[in-house]
């Protein structure tokens, strides 16, 4: 393995043998229409192009709306060109149609593989933070209202694929399903492209008497609620979230009682690092000298998103691997030293030194886990990443 190191022990390797892929998406804009139309683009797709090139392709895509965003807006208070919101809605109308390709593309090149399914999630982790960071912008979100959309994406990403280590099976519930969230991320930058970011900062009842007054005519002004457009939005969203987790939970709950073998108490456990770090992460923004998330946002919700994915996508690997998820490794204590930095030494430059080192740190650390991990499932398997096609079998000298 070289410099990149093993993230996955021979015996998680050996249990490859083991894996098969368990998906159920009860989306219902997947079964009136979406589903069709992926299907329809899949035959345009050439049968030499690997599963794993169309994911990535879509991530690139996501990282030129990021970067353009941080062209434009490098803290997410200043308004981007009207275009700009139009190529962020494109961009993840593009990425929802590679994330869903891939897997339909290598069911068809018979080419699935345990490193798909890796690659596919790997990014979605991503794509939850990086992906959402021009939505903030678009809806003209405060720091800590960013933050907290944030953490209503993280969570319930997190929650479902701990339901998934335990059932075996990724259930995408019609409730808060990807599929729709993303067609509405769409929406909303369409709607800022073409209204304007102060769209989102009218009062329901304006929003209602402009818009909707011929449709819900009986709609009395005194009976909507007296908020802004992008925080009924939050509001819906948390909904979604509680019900979802809610969801979550009654599964695992299920299983644990259905196999005397699991522990209730181990299974909530794994909820652990989730808690500590989005714990921390919330105590140290509050208590900041520098107060970082208001004047370093992006830096801020990257280092949040970036290590409850790391997390994520650990929970994911041992899962594939049939492994013990570990509760405990010492990057997840990375925001509690910023906590306490900043409670302690109260020291403004410290503060936001820190809170570099700990982006690029995160940022060099995830890249070499996904390149690790996929060096050592590409060495085990005998595939190529990017190429389908079987690599050469290596000779053992005798």
């Amino acid at each position: 393995m070289g410099i990149w190191g093993k993230y996955v022990s021979e015996q998680g390797l050996d249990n490859l043998k083991y894996y098969k892929y368990s998906g159920e998406d009860k989306s219902i804009c997947v079964k009136l229409f979406m589903g069709s139309f992926w299907n329809g683009v899949l035959y345009l797709v050439p049968s030499w192009v690997a599963p794993n090139l169309i994911t990535f392709t879509g991530f690139c895509i996501i990282l030129v709306n990021f970067f353009t965003l941080l062209y434009f807006s490098p803290n997410l208070d200043v308004a981007c060109p009207p275009w700009a919101y139009l190529t962020y809605g494109v961009g993840v109308f593009l990425y929802q149609l590679m994330d869903n390709l891939d897997g339909r593309q290598a069911r068809k090149t018979k080419s699935s593989s345990a490193l798909g399914e890796l690659f596919d999630h790997g990014c979605d982790s991503l794509f939850v933070t990086i992906g959402l960071l021009p939505l903030y912008n678009a809806w003209l979100l405060s720091p800590w209202k960013s933050y907290i959309f944030l953490l209503l994406g993280a969570i319930p990403f997190y929650f479902a694929h701990w339901e998934e280590y335990y059932s075996g099976t990724l259930i995408l519930h019609a409730l808060g399903n990807p599929t729709e969230v993303q067609l509405l991320i769409c929406l909303a930058h369409y709607c800022t492209w073409y209204h304007g970011m102060e769209w989102y900062q009218m009062s329901i009842e304006t929003w209602e008497n402009r818009y909707m007054k011929w449709i819900i005519p009986l709609v009395s002004p005194e009976s909507l609620p007296d908020m802004t457009i992008h925080v009924f939005c939050m509001i819906l969203v948390g909904l979604g979230l509680v019900a979802g987790v809610i969801s979550n939970m009654s599964v695992v709950v299920r299983i644990v009682n259905e196999n005397k073998e699991l522990s209730m108490a181990r299974a909530f456990a794994n909820l652990f690092p989730l808690v500590m770090v989005l714990t921390s992460f919330t105590a140290w923004f509050w208590v900041s000298p520098a107060d970082v998330l208001a004047h370093h946002t992006v830096a801020c919700l990257l280092c949040v998103g970036l290590l409850t994915a790391y997390i994520v996508d650990r929970m994911i690997v041992d899962r594939v691997t049939k492994t013990q998820f570990t509760i405990i490794k010492p990057c997840y204590f990375a925001a509690v030293v910023g906590f306490l930095n900043a409670l302690f030494l109260r020291n403004p430059e410290t503060d936001v030194w820190y809170l570099y080192i700990l982006l690029v740190g995160l940022v060099l650390s995830h890249i070499h886990f996904a390149v690790s991990v996929v060096h050592q499932l590409c060495d085990k398997l005998n595939i190529y990443c990017f190429v389908i096609t079987s690599r050469p079998r290596k000779v053992q000298n005798e």
